[in-house]
């Protein structure tokens, strides 16, 4: 039985919450997923993390542009 993916849980629930939360919690889970990668966790569960994260920082700065040309 293989070792449990701490790290790619963390990142993937850190991600999700970014996107509905806080916008830092997105970085959180992509800080978080890239040391799931580097530990040679579930390189699947760690990359859906990472792009979630980053999407979560994405729309944030959308988000704040739009509101800042307003």
């Amino acid at each position: 039985m293989g070792k449990t993916p701490i790290f790619g849980i963390l990142a993937l629930i850190f991600s999700i919450l970014g996107l509905f939360i806080e916008w830092w919690l997105g970085i959180v889970g992509i800080v978080l997923g890239f040391i799931g990668l580097a530990r040679n966790e579930d390189k699947t569960l760690c990359t859906i993390a990472i792009i979630i994260g980053i999407a979560a920082v994405i729309l944030h700065l959308i988000n704040m542009s739009i509101k800042l040309f307003k």
